[in-house]
């Protein structure tokens, strides 16, 4: 173990050789990258976005006019489909709202909670645009030193010193596109994800608007 923590930080210390800081920048973006992933994949399952067909027996209840199931069902849940599908029937069962009034609040609570999914998605995309510029500017910055060097070696120049130049250029632009695709790749899973939950919560609800509220009695 103590082996492999020597050759990370020389890895480490390799890559903060080769590239400067702006590869430390990227890399930096590469661990923020990870760290919002997983953190949003928390978030998603606190809001009961990986368990959406855990209410399908309230829908199911609520469409053969079972009132008292249907909510016994969804009090005993939590997340975003079930409080979305309680609005849908009317808070707390109490049937003063119209189909529009029910409709209304299934929306402004599905919107709520999507509204909550998406946050943080503009560190992704921020990510997403950075950390190919970052990988260029780094090129920049190493063609310029290595030309620099080539002029300070006067007559006599060194091709291995000018290709080593370039290639130590070119690991930015690399590092920086590379990281540019992991964080394209979580966003792009994310939005799936989210995408998903939007689908299963306007099918979920407009099942149990469907359904007239004069038809759905309490047993």
């Amino acid at each position: 173990m103590e082996l492999d923590h020597t050759l990370i930080l020389d890895r480490i210390d390799w890559l903060a050789e080769k590239g400067g800081p702006i590869i430390m920048i990227i890399a930096a973006l590469s661990v923020l990258t990870i760290t919002m992933f997983i953190a949003k994949l928390l978030h998603y399952w606190r809001l009961g976005m990986f368990n959406l067909a855990s209410a399908d027996t309230a829908v199911v209840a609520w469409e053969r006019q079972d009132l008292s199931k249907a909510q016994a069902a969804l009090t005993a849940m939590k997340g975003c489909m079930p409080e979305t599908l309680m609005a849908a029937m009317g808070v707390g069962g109490r049937h003063t709202l119209g189909n529009a009034g029910r409709e209304a609040g299934a929306v402004r609570t599905a919107q709520n909670f999507l509204a909550r999914a998406r946050s943080g998605f503009r560190i992704f995309e921020l990510i997403i645009t950075a950390a190919p510029l970052l990988g260029l500017l780094g090129t920049v910055l190493g063609m310029i030193e290595a030309f620099k060097r080539i002029e300070e070696s006067g007559n006599r120049v060194d091709p291995g010193l000018l290709a080593g130049g370039i290639w130590e250029a070119l690991l930015t632009t690399a590092a920086g596109m590379v990281v540019a695709l992991l964080s394209l790749a979580a966003f792009n899973v994310l939005e799936a994800v989210m995408e998903r939950t939007r689908q299963k919560l306007e099918d979920r609800s407009n099942r149990v608007l469907n359904v007239p509220i004069g038809a759905v009695v309490a047993e």
